[in-house]
């Protein structure tokens, strides 16, 4: 994949690899603000492109209505979490601020900085109904999933803030041995706000994050695009002097993850020059070219959105997890004759008749499969689609590799593996 002048623009400002403005015409400039918002890094572009007094005036203008946009949004939602935290901490109820809520306030230099689309909040699994019982009561509705779930309940929103609670960071089924009582036990006092809370651990927070972008619990790997990169750079600048290495890479083995660290800290370090020692990268294995190449491709290309709208019926099932499990004869089943109850979401006109259901639905899976015969665009999605499947076996043939041969779990011991960089 090559990357357009835009877009590798949008990276060298976000890494820190240029001295001066970057040299784009009007069509340029448009084309950098559009990437920027699609990976949700517009206010932190604007960071950046702040600092030179030549870049056009609309350019900044339009950057800075993206921040100004977050930074409302993170106010109201930080006042709701704040309220929240304070009634959770009443019932002795503790909770673990995770990913953007925790990063954007302790991380980023400034909350604005970091775009947040929901709060996800770690309970203890005996203390996860008190927990929605709280929210409940607080007036949070709790909304129906839209797609099964193992490690979290259905979302609660209130005044368009949505909260999850979750129980892990993983699937329950989920190939990777996450030590979550350990995760508690690491867990470090943070305030946000004025409430005191926990947040996870340096070593534990690192890993959460690759896990999440490279694996994302099996459904859309390197979605998040450059924000998710953006996260792991940020968490080595601030973690960085006092980030233990050794942690890092004995839990990445004790979790059966190290293919998905291995992949994230590169492709970061590509990108975004986010600082990972190459001892680091060493001890981990570095991916192949192959692998690397796949993970540039998912995290810059946009592929999802490009096979949702090019190829749309097709797409809800390849995205969808389960597709990978199921036998050719049940994918086959599931391609000709869905359920109508999976079928009204997609053409709610058409109300519940299911033979109009299906019908609408042969028709469109019949253009996709025109598409892919006759216009190369439509292949070449295809091609990637296989090659990001291929990927997830490579990701999760680790896991099953460590288990096969017994990898260790659970406590880390630092005996083991000699002292890698840090603290530094």
């Amino acid at each position: 994949m090559q990357t357009s002048e835009p877009l590798q623009a949008l990276l060298d400002v976000l890494a820190g690899r240029v001295d001066d403005a970057p040299r784009l015409d009007a069509a340029g400039w448009a084309s950098f603000v559009a990437d920027a918002s699609r990976h949700g890094v517009s206010a932190l572009a604007h960071l950046e492109l702040t600092r030179w007094p030549d870049v056009p005036a609309d350019v900044v203008r339009s950057l800075e209505a993206h921040y100004l946009k977050n930074r409302l949004r993170n106010l109201r939602l930080y006042a709701h979490l704040g309220a929240l935290l304070e009634r959770l901490s009443a019932e002795s109820i503790d909770v673990v601020v995770l990913k953007g809520a925790y990063l954007a306030q302790a991380v980023y230099p400034d909350p604005a900085l970091r775009v947040m689309a929901d709060v996800d909040l770690l309970v203890r699994t005996r203390d996860l109904e008190r927990a929605a019982q709280v929210l409940r009561a607080m007036r949070w509705q709790q909304g129906t999933s839209r797609r099964a779930s193992a490690h979290q309940l259905p979302a609660f929103e209130l005044d368009g803030v949505q909260v999850e609670l979750h129980w892990t960071i993983e699937d329950d089924g989920s190939p990777f041995a996450i030590d979550i009582p350990g995760l508690w036990e690491r867990a470090v006092p943070v305030r946000i706000g004025p409430v005191r809370s926990l947040a996870l651990s340096p070593a534990d927070l690192l890993l959460h994050l690759c896990l999440h972008s490279a694996y994302d619990h099996g459904w859309k790997q390197f979605d998040g695009g450059l924000r998710q990169l953006a996260d792991i750079a940020a968490v080595l600048r601030h973690h960085g002097p006092t980030l233990d290495w050794n942690d890092v890479l004995l839990r990445a083995e004790a979790w059966h993850a190290q293919r998905c660290v291995s992949l994230c800290l590169v492709t970061a370090r590509d990108l975004l020059r986010a600082d990972v020692p190459q001892a680091v990268l060493d001890r981990l294995a570095l991916p192949d070219a192959r692998w690397t190449r796949i993970a540039r491709e998912l995290c810059l290309g946009g592929h999802y959105a490009a096979l949702t709208r090019r190829l749309p019926v097709l797409a809800r099932a390849w995205i969808d997890k389960r597709w990978r499990r199921l036998t050719h004869a049940a994918r086959w089943r599931e391609r000709l004759l869905p359920t109508s109850e999976s079928l009204r979401p997609v053409y709610p006109k058409l109300g519940a008749a299911a033979p109009l259901l299906l019908l609408a639905h042969w028709k469109d899976l019949a253009a996709d499969a025109l598409r892919i015969v006759f216009d190369a665009s439509s292949r070449a999605l295809l091609a990637r689609e296989r090659e990001r499947r291929v990927l997830i076996d490579w990701l999760e043939g680790g896991a099953a590799d460590c288990k096969a041969s017994n990898c260790r779990s659970g406590a880390v011991d630092h005996a083991v593996v000699p002292q890698v960089g840090g603290p530094r």
